[in-house]
């Protein structure tokens, strides 16, 4: 065999032993910056608001009531031309990014570290936690997570994300799409092992807080996220003057 034979066979298995170690590579090299924008019906609807208007051209919240799964949903039928509508969305997970392992000593040490969780996400930069908020955090989803002493701590966090949107409607005869705000909320995931000198015992515990859908751990906010008086003001004010939909995001 000639060497320029061997020497391709050796690339082509080292490249495929790096395809092994790091499956992960292209999502560590994605642009966060870069956006998704769904349809209304791909999200999943978790709270819908009518605002009326005055005489003034102040918005007004019409009554609403929670339904049987705790939910917002408006009592109006009929508004009035001009009423403005803003359901809020959810979309699924876009993906686990941000495999990070670190090794301590004992649990004081991790409780008194901080943790990068990623080093950029849009709008709030380095993400950085204390390991005593990791712990306070997992102490109050978790029941089985011991005492919190011990030794040959590893701790391995991650993280994920979806969409949250504002969409926006104007009532015109029907409820007619008139844009959205579309904001980003991140959430850790957590895994934690320990030795708990308490019961000399390995503990492993973690938790997947994308389960707290509502709660984001961080939040890549739009200009106007959660300000719907405003938001529902300026979707009035483009359908009076006929300058038609409105967009934004974080």
């Amino acid at each position: 065999m000639n060497i320029r034979l061997k020497f391709t066979k050796i690339v082509i298995a080292l490249a495929l032993v790096g395809s092994f170690i790091n499956p992960s590579s292209s999502m560590a090299e994605e642009n966060l910056d870069e956006k998704i924008v769904h349809n209304p019906d791909d999200t999943m609807l978790i709270k819908s608001e009518v605002f009326t208007f005055d005489n003034t051209g102040n918005s007004i919240l019409k009554t609403t009531k929670p339904n049987k799964y705790g939910e917002i949903s408006p009592m109006v039928v009929d508004p009035g031309r001009g009423a403005v509508k803003i359901n809020d969305g959810l979309s699924t997970l876009n993906g686990i990014r941000g495999r990070t392992a670190r090794d301590f000593s004992n649990m004081e040490t991790f409780k008194a570290a901080s943790l990068t969780i990623a080093t950029y996400i849009p709008v709030v930069g380095q993400w950085i936690e204390k390991g005593s908020s990791i712990w306070s955090q997992l102490s109050n989803v978790k029941t089985d997570i011991g005492s919190g002493t011990g030794t040959n701590v590893r701790s391995e966090t991650e993280y994920t994300d979806r969409y949250f949107y504002h969409w926006l409607y104007v009532y015109d005869g029907v409820w007619k799409d008139y844009g959205y705000s579309q904001s980003r909320y991140w959430y850790k995931l957590v895994s934690l092992r320990y030795i708990d000198k308490t019961c000399d015992c390995v503990r492993i515990t973690g938790y997947d807080f994308s389960k707290l859908q509502n709660s984001p751990s961080k939040i890549s906010k739009a200009p106007n996220y959660m300000n719907k008086t405003r938001l529902s003001t300026i979707v009035k004010e483009r359908w009076n003057t006929g300058l038609g939909k409105y967009f934004e995001s974080y």
